[in-house]
């Protein structure tokens, strides 16, 4: 597994794609035991090394090129597009490259090969270039991206190439744990990546400023294109609220202390000034177990958060207008995913969910019969209780989950 950041400009809104682990575009490679390390919450912020003049960074030479770089052609380094779009990130961002970056022009065909070797659905035609981690190198497709896009790509992709040598993007996808902190991860790495082009060309393409502006993509009802949404505007918006506090300073303090769920990407105010973290939900492990169905296995363990509660109403017509009120008032969540071996497996899930009031987890608990694979669920006060399933289940194994997901309790209420 790899992790790459992608970047295709489709009208106002860059949009990333990758080949990612479950759940983000943005994969970091990892073993199941490192993506378990490091909590980037409790890691202090290395310390920004303040834009000033020093010695220039000795530019990559056609030797450099690392070992897994299979395809592609070293640009030149004094391309005089490529030093100015890095001069404006240093001067928009207070901070200094500390090497430079090597960057591979990749036909379409170059392209198409590495995507092959990645797997999964992805369109040549949607990827203008990404930056990776793995070899520090930016990769460019001019010929899908146009002379016009390709300066405001290489200040996104460049600006994925400081965060890297600042903050160790590599480190940052493995020490997050679940999907809705990966999903608030990738929002603070993107949106950084879009006010940096904000802050530094607007100027010259008055359009950029309003890329955080969208709210909703053109297809509304491609789960992608919600998704490109959040991370890029939304995460843009959650950056220009750290930088209406403290200046960029504090964007790049957000590195190393991240908001703990997409809760707080969706809600700024509730990371800088009334800090709101999740419930901390404990099922009992051993109880759910017991409850699996005959076949049926612990394949893990999850957070959804707020984003991912929204795009599941959002998915349905029939919840799809009101999927963001639905999804406001979460407050924490626990997920299980308990499956059969073998090609086509059958997966069944427990969720229990909390909510900042009984009021909103009463709406949420009625919504529940709109979604087709909603199979019980129950409510406690603030607590939700569900099984959800593609399979039809036996009514006495949907009464046995629920009954292990009602042994759920709050280990950690921050309200208290």
């Amino acid at each position: 597994m790899r992790l790459t950041l992608f970047c295709a400009m489709a009208g106002l809104l860059a949009a990333c794609t990758g080949p990612a682990r479950t759940p983000a575009p943005d994969a970091a490679p990892k073993t199941a035991s490192e993506a378990r390390s490091a909590q980037p919450q409790n890691r202090p912020a290395e310390k920004p090394e303040a834009a000033q003049p020093a010695e220039t960074p000795r530019a990559a030479q056609p030797d450099d090129k690392p070992a897994d770089v299979k395809r592609g052609k070293l640009e030149d380094p004094d391309e005089p597009e490529q030093k100015r779009a890095l001069e404006i990130i240093e001067r928009v961002t207070g901070l200094k490259f500390k090497k430079a970056i090597p960057v591979y022009v990749y036909t379409p065909e170059d392209l198409a090969a590495e995507m092959k070797e990645w797997g999964g659905d992805f369109v040549p035609e949607n990827i203008l270039g990404f930056y990776k981690p793995s070899t520090k190198a930016f990769y460019l497709v001019p010929k899908a991206a146009g002379n016009k896009r390709s300066f405001g790509l290489r200040v996104h992709e460049a600006t994925h190439a400081l965060q890297d040598q600042h903050f160790d993007l590599i480190l940052l996808h493995q020490s997050v744990k679940t999907t809705d902190q990966d999903h608030a991860l990738t929002a603070v790495i993107e949106g950084h990546a879009v006010q940096v082009m904000i802050d530094g060309l607007s100027d010259l393409s008055p359009h950029v400023a309003r890329i955080a502006d969208v709210t909703v993509p053109t297809d509304k009802h491609n789960p992608a294109a919600w998704h490109t949404v959040f991370y890029y505007a939304m995460g843009a918006k959650f950056v220009q609220a750290l930088k209406a506090r403290g200046g960029y300073a504090d964007v790049h303090k957000a590195f190393g202390s991240l908001p703990a769920s997409s809760e707080q990407i969706l809600h700024p105010e509730k990371y800088t000034t009334e800090p709101d973290w999740p419930d901390r939900i404990e099922l009992d492990i051993e109880a759910v177990k017991a409850a699996a169905p005959k076949g049926f296995e612990l394949k893990g363990e999850d957070t959804l958060g707020e984003w991912t509660t929204r795009m599941l109403f959002t998915a349905e017509p029939a919840t799809f207008d009101a999927a963001e009120a639905l999804a406001r008032g979460w407050g924490g969540d626990a997920e299980v995913t308990l499956a059969t071996s073998g090609r086509d497996a059958k997966v069944v899930k427990l969720w229990v969910t909390s909510w900042d009031s009984e009021e909103e987890a009463a709406e949420f608990h009625t919504a529940l019969a709109k979604l087709p694979d909603v199979r019980a669920s129950a409510r406690d006060k603030r607590l939700v209780t569900l099984v959800r399933s593609s399979e039809t289940l036996d009514a006495s194994i949907a009464e046995a989950m629920m009954q292990a997901g009602s042994k759920a309790r709050i280990t950690l209420d921050p309200a208290k």
